[in-house]
């Protein structure tokens, strides 16, 4: 069993749980169980609570690395089925200092509210919303409540949320050509992820990557294409690291990663039709060219190797 990973795949593997260990090359990341460590054990960087599909992270401030380290563990957690809360203490769900810590940012982003920066008015409401959850997963605890909103914070005033329309509208456009370059980046091995919600993939040194940092093996991504396509496959299904957690007409769910099957159409549909015998190397080389996608000599050698899936 495979126990060193890059630091984005320890934050995967982790929160997939297929095992029980692992970490990264220098084991300055490292999970055991249901959490995840930066650094050693004096700092559990968040854990895992299955049961009420919640992660603890950690709240404590902490160095620039571990902040790193912080980012791919958010970035691997699975958003559509759990809530992430950051608390100072992951391991103990029970720690009062955790609903201590949720409170005072309830008030802080108060506080900060009625100062008139309207624009703080979405943290208000997003940390009463932390503050309640935990207390629904984790509680009770004695001397807390949960905290009712007013029904005047629930949307800003006209001309604040026509502002905000604006701004956000502007803020969209510029994000649509950050991200048309960052994928063209990704595409060609100039950078590992694309800053978008929507996961692409590529094939690069024997391995399908995606844009959020995980790997798997290509002949197992092929397999499960085929399978897909042939309407053979059943929920479970081993890829790599990780398990096949849910697939539709539409998307596939694989770990935490929920990939659009006509993303997999575009990287691995001309060559399951290569190996198949269905295409030509040079429909493929150009298919990939369409996607400023350049098969390196590991992949080509890997899928001549292939055979039938």
């Amino acid at each position: 069993m495979k126990t060193v990973f890059n630091n984005s795949m320890t934050a995967h593997v982790w929160f997939s749980q297929s095992q029980d260990y692992g970490n990264n090359s220098s084991s300055s990341l490292y999970f055991s169980g249901a959490t995840i460590y930066s650094y050693g054990n004096h700092y559990p960087l968040a854990t895992i609570y299955k049961d009420q599909e919640v992660v603890l992270v950690n709240s404590t401030p902490s160095s620039v690395t571990t902040g790193q380290h912080r980012s791919d563990v958010l970035r691997a957690i699975d958003n559509e089925t759990f809530k992430t809360i950051s608390v100072p203490d992951t391991m103990d769900a029970q720690n009062r200092e955790n609903i201590e810590h949720l409170e005072s940012r309830v008030l802080e982003t108060l506080e900060n509210l009625f100062k008139g920066r309207m624009h703080h008015e979405s943290h208000y409401i997003y940390s009463i919303g932390k503050y309640n959850d935990y207390l629904d997963y984790f509680g009770p605890f004695v001397g807390h409540e949960k905290i009712e909103i007013d029904d005047h914070l629930e949307s800003f005033s006209t001309e604040v949320a026509k502002k905000r329309r604006i701004r956000e509208s502007k803020e969209a456009e510029k994000r649509k050509i950050i991200q048309a370059k960052q994928l063209q980046e990704f595409r060609v091995g100039e950078t590992s992820s694309v800053n978008s919600h929507k996961i692409y993939l590529r094939v690069r040194n024997g391995l399908v990557e995606t844009s959020h940092g995980a790997d798997v093996p290509l002949k197992d991504a092929l397999r499960l294409y085929k399978a897909l396509k042939n309407k053979t496959v059943n929920v479970g299904h081993i890829v790599g690291s990780f398990t096949l957690e849910k697939h539709s007409d539409d998307i596939v769910k694989i770990g935490c990663h929920v990939i659009e099957l006509s993303e997999a159409d575009l990287v691995l549909g001309p060559i399951l039709a290569l190996i198949n015998g269905d295409i030509s190397p040079d429909e493929v080389a150009r298919e990939a060219f369409k996607l400023d996608m350049e098969l390196d000599n590991m992949s080509v050698v890997a899928i001549s190797y292939l055979g039938s899936v």
